[in-house]
């Protein structure tokens, strides 16, 4: 079965391949005549979109950069392209292996590629199909087209595996951690095809794995009770009685944590999704709904907790009014910024750093007697250094001049709408009145796009509602933002200004409600 598998993928493949190039030369000469100098267009570091197809640049150098592969192939999967055979060829021929562990830019760039939804499957397979997965991955071999011992599984262990993936793409906006939901589901079957006890084989496997892709030893405790349990919610809540507090003590104890619970509910989702299409319904999914909730008023778990202050932590408080800080460190370059502050300080910032190619990797703020401080994690989007002098004069200039920057910024966003394949999740926006002492805190899930967060601060000062301390943090390709803020006045907002301010922010981002 498994030879039969591996064979009908390879002929398939081929098949696509050969048709696929068929269309894009009858297609070729037109586009050719309607855009005849647009023929290589910049997606990433390294990755260039021609004739509908992810080809290397001219100047890559894989010896050099140890993430070149997995960003090309992410990037493919984000803009819904195929990777040209003479691209995946390069990819077999010039292999270097990953350090172990992997480096960070490497593993948030495996994120990306898993959180492209449904375009992940193309660039997955041929990728696949290449040996390189198993290279990047050995215990992969074991599941490569291995079949089901279960006959409500329509596909083969890894594809199911892979399906899984897909299925939980379209649920990070639920979770606090997208990674750890879409790497759980990549490996929540690892240990099958190597006895019985699958989900006992697999966690002794992830914990294995884990550390290898560069996840520190509490992100490996939350895969390893992950891959453990991924059986435990749909098994309990179809079977228990969910009156019995024994039954609601037992899963407690087995999850431990509200985070892991909340990142079982939907793995358990996306794992029945991707066996049949007639296994998630709605009986099913309210069920597990009631067990988690039940589950968790048990845990006592809050939703959000304000840390405490990075200024006091990081020793900021000794900064000077209009100092600037640059570090560079493994990830990018962190930079810290003193200011005065003002109603739209954030969302100037935050658009400067996307006009001048800049990624936001995380960012941290606060407001202390009328001061900003500021922590950014930048990385520039297409690669290379960032330069001090440069980035100074541009934060200054816009400063200077916060229209510019808001027009410039506004044109951002319209060529990555028009990506074939890129279709995201939904929008996820939570305005909270009783998650702070102080303040009102707006949860923002989101897929990462150019100048999002610059549109996010300015629809919140536009609002009237200043932004008094924040933590942004984006995960391969979401966005996880918890912005805390009060009215001009240091009060906390009303109830119902912020049903009100809520609405408008869903509506204004095209955010599921």
């Amino acid at each position: 079965l498994q030879e039969v598998s591996l064979a009908a993928r390879a002929i398939a493949m081929a098949s696509d391949q050969a048709w696929s190039r068929v269309q894009r030369q009858v297609v070729k000469p037109k586009v050719r005549r309607l855009y005849p100098r647009v023929l290589r267009l910049p997606l990433a570091d390294g990755a260039i979109e021609q004739d509908g197809e992810v080809v290397f640049a001219r100047d890559v150098n894989p010896t050099e950069d140890v993430a070149l592969f997995i960003r090309v192939a992410a990037t493919a999967a984000q803009a819904g392209l195929p990777l040209a055979p003479h691209t995946l060829k390069r990819f077999v021929d010039e292999y270097q292996p990953l350090p172990v562990p992997w480096p960070s830019t490497v593993l948030n760039n495996f994120v990306s590629l898993l959180g492209a939804g449904p375009a992940l499957l193309p660039v997955w397979e041929s990728l696949d199909q290449a040996g390189l997965f198993t290279r990047w991955l050995p215990h992969w071999e074991k599941i490569r087209s291995a079949p089901q011992r279960n006959a409500l599984h329509q596909y083969t262990v890894d594809w199911h595996s892979v399906e899984c993936v897909v299925q939980a793409a379209a649920l990070t906006r639920e979770v606090l951690r997208p990674d750890l939901l879409l790497v759980a589901a990549l490996f929540h079957d690892i240990g099958k095809a190597q006895g019985p006890g699958h989900s006992q084989i697999g966690e002794r496997l992830i914990r294995e794995i884990a550390p290898t892709l560069g996840f520190n030893e509490s992100d490996t405790e939350v895969l390893a009770k992950l891959v453990l349990h991924h059986l435990l919610l749909a098994e309990v809540a179809t079977t228990r009685d969910l009156d019995d507090p024994t039954t609601i003590e037992y899963v407690a104890n087995a999850v431990g944590s509200i985070e892991v619970l909340e990142l079982l509910r939907q793995l358990t989702e996306a794992d029945s999704k991707a066996t049949n299409t007639g296994i998630w319904s709605d009986w099913k999914a309210k069920l597990i709904d009631t067990l988690v909730s039940r589950v968790s008023d048990f845990l006592q778990g809050d939703l959000v907790e304000q840390s405490e202050s990075f200024v006091l932590r990081n020793n900021m408080l000794g900064m000077s009014l209009g100092d600037i800080q640059i570090s560079k460190n493994l990830v990018g370059h962190a930079v810290r910024l003193c200011l005065v502050d003002r109603i739209g300080l954030v969302a100037d910032v935050a658009g400067i750093w996307a006009l001048s190619r800049l990624e936001v990797v995380s960012a941290d703020f606060d407001t202390i007697d009328g001061v900003a401080y500021q922590e950014w994690l930048l990385r520039p989007t297409f690669g290379g250094q960032l330069g001090e002098v440069q980035l100074r004069e541009d934060l200054f200039r816009g400063l200077a001049d916060p229209q510019a920057v808001q027009r410039q910024v506004s044109s951002l966003r319209a060529p990555r709408q028009l990506r074939r394949g890129f279709n995201p999740a939904p929008t996820r926006i939570k305005v909270l009145s009783n998650a702070a002492t102080n303040a009102a805190v707006i949860e923002v899930r989101a897929h990462d796009e150019p100048g999002l967060l610059h549109r996010l601060c300015e629809q919140i000062s536009t609002a009237g509602f200043n932004i008094v301390s924040a933590r942004i943090a984006t995960l391969g390709s979401e966005v996880l933002d918890a912005i805390y803020i009060q009215n001009q006045d240091g009060t906390q907002p009303g109830a119902f200004a912020l049903a009100n301010f809520e609405f408008q922010l869903r509506r204004e981002n095209g955010a599921s409600t």
